[in-house]
């Protein structure tokens, strides 16, 4: 059963940040436009394409949380969800970005790492 709930954690939450990313995320700006690099430095409202975007680390952080589910391996999963993690945790950790400033992508992509991180941390 806790194998079961892990499974389905891990995937809602997958599906979720995968949503989120199309979502906006502040200022009307969605995941495949936020460039990367305000995950580890200061936010700005340039936009970019989904080549140099936080989605790059949101799509691979989801293949290894999906792939690792196929696998049973709960080391990957636990890397994966911090990589979808990683592009509004960090900035809302050093405060370049602020709570009240996220829209609903932002919020999406947050609640889908933690469910994965939860369904990684059941697996183990």
């Amino acid at each position: 059963m806790k194998g079961l709930l892990a499974v389905v954690l891990a995937l809602v939450g997958a599906v979720a940040a995968a949503y989120g990313a199309f979502q906006p995320w502040q200022h009307g700006r969605t995941g495949t436009h936020t460039p990367l690099a305000e995950a580890f430095g200061a936010q700005t409202k340039a936009t970019t394409s989904p080549a140099t975007s936080a989605f790059v680390l949101i799509a691979i952080g989801i293949v290894l949380v999906v792939v690792s589910l196929a696998r049973s391996k709960p080391a990957p999963m636990v890397l994966g969800a911090l990589l979808i993690l990683v592009p509004l945790a960090l900035p809302l950790a050093t405060s370049h970005l602020k709570f009240d400033d996220l829209q609903t992508g932002a919020y999406q992509v947050l609640v889908g790492g933690v469910l994965a991180l939860i369904g990684a941390g059941l697996r183990s």
